[in-house]
């Protein structure tokens, strides 16, 4: 696969100056390395491109979604930052929310994160998550709180001080939902700050 045709044929596209287009890194494409994910990187941020989208799948040859964002916003200084869906069950929330504030405040405030609870069962088995009837569940407990972690609650008795750091976004960034069926909808229209 020749990924530099893809992304020629992507640039050639006549965008609105009005329209919003954002562009996922290839990482499903195998052969990805170093050099690659950090000249698509820096050229989504060149382009006429709003945002610059990563997914996380485990069980599978792609790189890992939270380290190679953090090489992306390393590269760019323009573009939005995604993650078009962190599988947040299989995360543990704290720790992540911490991980999210640190990239938040290395890319300078340009970080939005869209959330689910995936379909794959393989990816929760291979890293020891639970996979049940309460991902939903979990996921909305997860959202909670990643932002009491951002608003600097205290996260446990006997705990001495807030999580850091203070993300660079008030309150956290954005949190999309990535849904596709009605019911996750409707509940993720509680918590939500829109649909990935």
């Amino acid at each position: 696969v020749n990924q530099s045709r893809y992304f020629v044929l992507g640039v050639a596209i006549c965008l609105s100056p009005a329209m919003k287009v954002g562009l996922h890194l290839p990482v499903m494409v195998p052969g990805l390395d170093r050099e690659k994910i950090l000249r698509w990187s820096r050229r989504i941020d060149e382009g006429p491109f709003s945002t610059l989208a990563v997914g996380e799948r485990i069980n599978f040859p792609n790189p890992e979604a939270m380290v190679t964002l953090s090489a992306a916003a390393a590269v760019t200084e323009r573009v939005a930052l995604a993650f078009g869906v962190l599988v947040l069950p299989m995360h543990r929330p704290v720790l992540l929310a911490k991980q999210l504030a640190t990239l938040d405040v290395l890319c300078g405030g340009r970080l939005s994160v869209g959330v689910g609870v995936g379909g794959r069962r393989e990816d929760y088995e291979a890293i020891g998550a639970v996979y049940d009837r309460r991902l939903l569940s979990r996921l909305e407990e997860g959202v909670a709180t990643m932002r009491r972690a951002w608003a600097g609650e205290i996260m446990g008795p006997g705990i001495l001080g807030p999580v850091g750091p203070e993300p660079r976004q008030a309150g956290g960034p954005e949190i999309m939902l990535g849904a596709l069926f009605p019911q996750s909808i409707r509940r993720g229209a509680r918590w939500a700050d829109g649909i990935s």
